[in-house]
């Protein structure tokens, strides 16, 4: 997500990740940290983020695009307010 100069998150997003390899593309990060996927959680709202939902140990899904993310998320938040997660990991 892009910061605007007060800090604040803007809306707009850069995607680095191929379609549909966000488990991939976090998967040596996690394996260098030495933490696994199941201590993982991952927050999205498109069918991108599913497969990284399938492999976390716990999936939210914030807004949700489409059914399809609804139907692979632990959790759904029909809301894009992010403090709303809090409520799920702490």
């Amino acid at each position: 997500m892009l910061i605007d100069k007060q800090g604040y998150l803007t809306g707009k997003v850069i995607c680095n990740v191929s379609y549909n390899n966000k488990d991939k593309a976090i998967s040596g990060l996690l394996h260098d940290l030495n933490i696994s996927f199941n201590q993982c959680i991952a927050v999205g709202d498109n069918e991108n983020d599913t497969s990284l939902f399938k492999v976390v140990g716990l999936s939210i899904a914030l807004n949700p695009q489409n059914s399809i993310v609804a139907d692979v998320a632990d959790i759904i938040i029909k809301d894009n307010d992010l403090r709303k997660i809090l409520n799920f990991i702490q």
